[in-house]
Order: structure tokens, then sequence, then C-alpha cells
């Protein structure tokens, strides 16, 4: 493994940081959510939070995807108002790719559920909810590239807590006059997507970043104006293309279940889902970010291959930190999920939904595939900083093969009975998933050669062997856990417990090394 001083204090200072408070603001929002849950119904939810939240996040991803990762990845030194205007182009790219998303939508949806009450008033608030967020990309990307996540991740927890907290108070009040309930369900969350964008938009219209959004002229070539920096604006166009592919497999769990799934359902997975997600958006999402930033830093884009040494090097030592934390937390997951998951889902999903819906077995299978979400995120992360766009084109190729194997698993685990609703999209979607990081994990061994060796990664024997004999003797304790008393729940949580501490003094003394170089950083106060 990488020395102490090979991982980069600066990225695991920024990574720590983002990661706590990500948990302070997703947590917060967790009791909210809770109550939120229990308010609406299962149908409300499913289509607020799988064909709203689909709508939003394709205008979204579509219109600033591709330009984001090419205006990351120009030197830092680049200042110049040509590539300020390549970062004012998702809002104007918002307006077709609205259209077209729309478009498509409006044709792919039953009739049954277009007529629900105010369901076009509160889809059209969460387009405009959008380009509020589109709006604000000058300035973010101008603080990504000078000051980090650091803002982005405020206002994202911002974003959040106004969203929960506006939904909750207007699902109260309607759950207070029956009579509106029905009707006004939908409007409830498309109020809360509006405070979410709003609370983002405030937090950056006060940055020293914010611009205009108007074009700027910065040249005149044989009497015609121009505006772009085209080096830029050629590989937003490379990685906008694979933005499509790339959205389909990021998103084809949505997709699939808002064209053949009941509302019913779409509710139950959407809630397990979010659930199973949670430590996806606090731990990975800004260790993916900060690794995305010092990768695009380190090595030059695009000619990755003539990086000096030391960069390569601190490149290496800052992925494999991340995937020995995820190796380690597979192992967790196999060893202490399933026989919890139960006790879990009993807690924090209703009654309602766990009875009517397949929310408990979604939940069961988000949690096992995380690790394969986070291994495929942060390679992921490596490919996008870093490779030439004829290797980009390459990998879009790939990923197109890699939906079509989603699409397939997702159709052969339903009809083979195998799993059901929705349990089955997860799983063909870690398969798909398994797929894009290993291709990723070739690109990062050819590009890192000898300074990344995958033997390095993975925890030692006496790690392995730790947990597979507390994963054996948490499961010879019960099958039946949801429905033990509630003196049995607590004897066999303190069980789990016990043989979870067990395992970390093992991780303590087996993993020291990796620990003593990281907890040092760790403690450090962030300097922003």
């Amino acid at each position: 493994m990488a020395s102490a001083t090979d991982v980069d204090p600066g990225a695991l200072q920024s990574a720590s940081s983002l990661v706590l408070l990500q948990a302070g603001s997703r947590l917060a929002t967790f009791i909210l959510n809770q109550a939120l849950v229990r308010l609406s119904s299962p149908a409300s939810y499913g289509v607020a939070a799988i064909q709203f939240e689909l709508v939003s996040s394709s205008i979204l991803f579509l219109a600033r995807e591709g330009i984001r990762s090419a205006v990351i990845r120009a030197s830092s030194d680049n200042k110049s108002e040509a590539l300020v205007n390549v970062t004012r182009l998702p809002l104007l790219l918002g307006i077709p790719v609205s259209l077209v998303v729309l478009t498509l939508y409006y044709t792919l949806t039953s009739a049954a559920t277009i007529n629900a009450p105010n369901f076009t008033p509160a889809l059209l608030a969460y387009v405009v909810a959008a380009f509020l967020e589109l709006s604000v990309e000058p300035a973010h990307l101008a603080i990504l590239r000078t000051r980090g996540v650091g803002v982005r991740v405020k206002s994202e927890g911002m974003g959040v807590a106004a969203r929960s907290f506006t939904t909750f108070t207007a699902l109260f009040i309607l759950s207070r006059v029956p009579i509106w309930r029905d009707s006004l369900e939908l409007a409830a969350f498309s109020v809360g997507q509006l405070a979410y964008a709003i609370a983002v938009f405030s937090v950056y219209r006060v940055t020293p970043e914010w611009t205009t959004w108007r074009l700027q002229p910065v040249g005149n070539k044989d009497g015609k104006k121009e505006y772009f920096d085209h080096d830029a604006l050629r590989l937003s166009g490379d990685m906008t293309a694979q933005s499509v592919v790339k959205h389909f497999l990021t998103e084809g769990d949505k997709f699939l279940l808002s064209v053949f799934a009941p509302l019913k359902e779409q509710g139950g997975y959407a809630l397990a889902s979010n659930y199973g997600s949670l430590v996806a958006r606090i731990i990975f999402q800004p260790l993916e970010e900060t690794g995305r930033l010092l990768f695009s830093k380190t090595l030059a884009a695009g000619k990755s291959s003539n990086a000096p040494p030391a960069s390569i090097k601190r490149s290496a030592a800052f992925l494999k930190f991340l995937l020995v934390l995820y190796t380690h937390l597979a192992l967790l997951l196999v060893a202490f999920a399933p026989p919890y998951l139960p006790i879990a889902s009993a807690l924090i999903l209703p009654a309602r939904f766990r009875q009517t819906t397949g929310a408990s077995n979604v939940l069961r299978a988000w949690v096992l595939t995380l690790p394969m979400l986070a291994l495929n995120g942060v390679l992921e992360a490596l490919v996008a900083s870093t490779a030439a766009p004829v290797t980009l084109r390459k990998q879009s190729a790939w990923m197109a093969f890699c939906s079509l194997v989603f699409v397939g698993c997702a159709a052969l685990f339903q009809s083979q009975g195998l799993a059901s609703g929705g349990e089955e999209i997860v799983w063909a979607n870690a398969v798909a998933m398994a797929l894009r990081a290993a291709w990723a994990a070739r690109f990062a061994r050819e590009l890192l050669g000898p300074e990344l060796i995958w033997r390095s990664v993975l925890p030692g024997p006496p790690v392995f062997i730790a947990f597979a004999i507390a994963g054996w003797i948490v499961r010879m304790w019960g099958n039946n856990q949801a429905v033990m008393p509630f003196g049995e729940q607590l004897r066999h949580v303190s069980v789990g417990i016990l043989c979870l501490a067990a395992c970390g003094i093992v991780c303590l003394v087996w993993e020291r090394d990796t620990l003593m170089r990281a907890l040092p950083v760790l403690a450090q106060r962030r300097r922003d």
C-alpha cells in the first residue's frame, strides 16, 4: 500500500469535510422524510419521486453534465470569457432538451396518470425548478474550479432541507383538510421541489462568482463574432453525447418503472431506493466529486499518459485509499445487512408501503449493491477527468452495450421469477454497473500502471475471516427478526454490535497503516 505521505492531504481533508456536511444535512432531513411518507399515498409518492424526478433529472443531466465535465477538465489557468460562455450554455440547452423530454414523457405516460388532479401544473413546476438550477451553472463551475465542492454541498444541503420541510408542511395541512388531499398531493411535492431550487439559487446568487447569463463576444473572425473556447466546446459535445447513454443507465430504473409498473409499486421502489442510496449521497458523492477534481488537476486531461510520475503516484494513492474503504464496506454489508434489514425495514418503512409494495425487497437489494455503486462511481470519475475524446467515445459504445444488458437482465429476472416489485431492476442495474466498472478498471490500470495493484486494495485474510465469523454468528441468531418480540430483537442487535466491534478491532490492527495515514488528515480543520 501507499505510504503515509502518498495520499493527498488536501483531497482527504476536503472529502472528509464534505462527508460530514452531507451527513448532517441528510440525516437532519431523514426525520422529516419519515413523517412525509406517512402523510402521502404510495401512488402520489411514486408519481413525484419516480416520474417527476425522472423528467427533472433528464433535463438537468442532458443540459449540463457534458459541459460540466468539459469545463472542469480545462486548465486551471484558463479563466477566459470564452470558457465562461461555455458555462452559460446549459441554460440555453435546457429549452430544447425540456421540449424533447416533455414530448417523450407525455407520449409514453398513460392517460390515467396524466389525468390525475393537478398533474400538468405540478409537472411544469418541476420544469421551472430545473431551469432555476440551470441558471446557476456559470457561478457553480467558477466556484468548483477555484474553491472546490463546498458551496455545492452547502447549497444542496439547504435545498434538501427546504424541500423536505415545505413538502411536509403542505402535506400536513392537506391531511387536516381531507377534501383537498387527493387533488393537491402532487402540488405539495411540486412546491417542495420549487423550494429546493430557490434555496440552491439563493446560495449561488450571493457569491462573488455570480455572473450574467448573456453570451459575451470574445473575438471576430471573417466578420463573424466568436463566443466560445473551441476545445471546451468540442469536448462538451463529446461528453454530452455520452451523457445520453449514461443517463439511461443512471435513470434506467425510473424509466422502466414509469412505463411498466403500477403507481403504487413506483412509490414503494422510490421510498426504498431513497433510503438505500442514503449512504451513497452522504459518503460516495462527496468522495467522487473530490476525486474528480483531484484527477483533473493532477493528470492533464487527454494527456495523462505523459503526466509526471509524482502526479500519477498522487492520483493512484487517493484512488487506492477509496478502493480500500469500499472493499471493507462490501464485507460489512454482506456480513451484517441481511440479518438486520428486516428490523430496519420495520422501523423506517411505513406499514402501507411494506404491505402493499415490494419496498422491503428493493431496500435489501439496494443496500447489497452499494459497494458496486461506489466502485463504479470513483472509477468512472477517473475516466471522465482524464480520458481523451477518442477514449470517451469507446466508453460510450461500451455503455450502450451495458444499457442493453441492463434491460435484458431486468426482463430475464422478472420472467424467471428471480425478483419482482422493482427488485429485479436493482439487480439488473448492478450487473450493468459491474460491466461499466470493469471497463473503467482496465482504463485505470493502463493509466496508472504499477502504481495501481488491485491486490493491494483487498482486505487481509484476518479481516475476511473476522467478517465471515461475525456474519455466521448473527445469522445463527434467527431468521425472522422482524417478528421477534422486542426483547429478542434487542438481544439480536446487541450481538451484532459486539460482532461489529470485534471486526473493527481486527481492522484496526490489520489495517493500521491505512488508518494512521488517514486519521490525522481527517482530524484537520478544512481551510476554505
